[in-house]
């Protein structure tokens, strides 16, 4: 993963970005319930994710609850290692338990549009609300590029290739090469 300060340079997200998303803490931080409660009928009414929380109410209410501390924490305006590593947690989790990366960014479309929902019922100035959900885009966008970038890593390990600095980089022609050595070594003479 890259340093925060790398992935805030990449998205053009700047510390004038970083305030406007803690100006708009104070309306979107009390509506985070609710955005978890849309996030959950978005989940309910599609079949591919809903066997991820059907008839597991525990499951269901901890991903409520950690999905609206994510939301919260979009809003602290604190965008450092830590917060970008969380996120990349996160992202491994959608990984490990098969959740599509289509659904992620799917997702992040719907609380895309609940935000910017929430940006122009609460900042009259038009020229100011557009500059908020300017930030709110970046900090989501790099919340999903970090995010997916798991489903990229998880790809190229299952292809025998690493995309982290210091892994061997290139693993599969090594063992297919090991694999032909054993079948010419087994035909016959």
């Amino acid at each position: 993963m890259q340093s925060a300060s790398k992935i805030k340079e990449h998205y053009a997200f700047t510390e004038e970005d970083a305030g406007r998303l803690l100006r708009v803490k104070d309306f979107m931080e009390p509506a985070r319930e609710r955005v978890a409660e849309e996030f959950y009928r978005f989940i309910v009414a599609t079949p591919e994710i809903l066997p991820f929380v059907e008839n597991q109410p525990e499951r269901a209410s901890r991903h409520r609850a950690a999905l609206a501390v994510w939301f919260t924490q979009l809003f602290r305006g604190i965008y450092d290692d830590r917060y970008f590593q969380n996120l990349q947690r996160i992202g491994s989790t959608h990984v490990r338990i098969g959740l599509s990366g289509h659904f992620v960014n799917a997702g992040m479309n719907l609380l895309r549009t609940l935000g910017h929902g929430l940006i122009r019922a609460n900042i009259a100035d038009r020229a100011e609300a557009e500059a908020c959900a300017a930030a709110y885009d970046r900090i989501l966008d790099m919340n999903l590029d970090v995010m997916t970038s798991s489903y990229r890593e998880a790809e190229l390990r299952k292809a025998g290739l690493s995309a982290r600095p210091g892994e061997k980089k290139l693993r599969a022609p090594k063992r297919l090469s090991s694999r032909l050595m054993t079948v010419l070594s087994m035909a016959p003479k």
